[in-house]
């Protein structure tokens, strides 16, 4: 039986069979899904620069993504945008249907269980996220470093104080259990110019934690994302200019006044 997934378009949350989704995908050259999208805005800057690529959101949220979904859905003349469509579903139960969909997956400065899944992390979780990348998809995530500073944070997601390094330790041995090779990482001061990063309140002093990892790919050869080598030789080049675009709307010295 056909799996429906829950299209926002405005005030209307459509029903539509996920089949009809994955053969929107073959149109376009790469997916790229924004797990946590809130409100969208910043995914529809992404669609609205990259036509050749299927962006995606997803987000237990309906009423965060009405305006945004309303604004993708007109026509082109008045900032319609075929290649963005938003989803709701929460990350605890992502829908079945869009298995092996993804060439690659945002996490962009989660909370609540989202930052459990990608933070603990909560391999339950993480692994449904998993499944929605394509074999060598890979999973960037931004998660904002003071989390790992905060004991009632913390103590919410069932974890130790312990010092930075053993975090990334412990995400690395965490990530390689669900099925992802955790390639690079880094923290800086770099943020994406988002709505919820500024709701978690981002100073002059915040720091980010980036996390790349590439999905297991069956045998397939590890890959060095400081190339273009990251998904499908098909896919390779088109997220290659989609990550450098990303990168520099991700520091801060690039377009101060956008926001998501």
């Amino acid at each position: 039986m056909e799996e429906f997934l829950s299209v926002v378009c405005g005030r209307k949350v459509e029903k539509i069979g996920a089949a009809t989704l994955l053969e929107l995908a073959h149109w376009y050259q790469a997916v790229l899904v924004d797990l946590g999208t809130g409100d969208g805005r910043w995914l529809y800057r992404v669609a609205r620069v990259r036509p050749e690529v299927l962006c995606v959101g997803i987000d237990a949220n309906a009423d965060a993504m009405r305006e945004v979904s309303y604004r993708a859905a007109r026509k082109a003349a008045r900032g319609g945008l075929p290649n963005v469509r938003f989803i709701a579903a929460a990350v605890e139960s992502l829908p079945a249907g869009l298995l092996e969909m993804a060439d690659e997956i945002w996490v962009s400065y989660p909370w609540g269980s989202l930052l459990r899944a990608v933070a603990a992390p909560d391999l339950n979780v993480l692994r449904g996220v998993v499944e929605i990348l394509k074999p060598r998809g890979v999973l960037r995530a931004a998660v904002n470093e003071s989390v790992f500073e905060q004991p009632g944070v913390l103590r919410r997601l069932g974890l130790p104080s312990r010092p930075f390094p053993e975090v990334v330790d412990a995400l690395r041995a965490g990530y390689n259990e669900a099925g992802l090779n955790v390639t690079t990482w880094r923290s800086d001061a770099a943020k994406i110019r988002s709505s919820w990063a500024g709701r978690l309140g981002q100073g002059a002093g915040a720091r980010t934690l980036w996390l790349e990892a590439v999905k297991d790919g069956g045998g397939l050869r590890t890959v060095d994302l400081g190339g273009d080598a990251t998904t499908s030789e098909f896919t390779e080049g088109v997220i290659a200019r989609v990550r450098a675009w990303l990168n520099d709307q991700a520091d801060p010295r690039s377009h101060p006044q956008r926001r998501r």
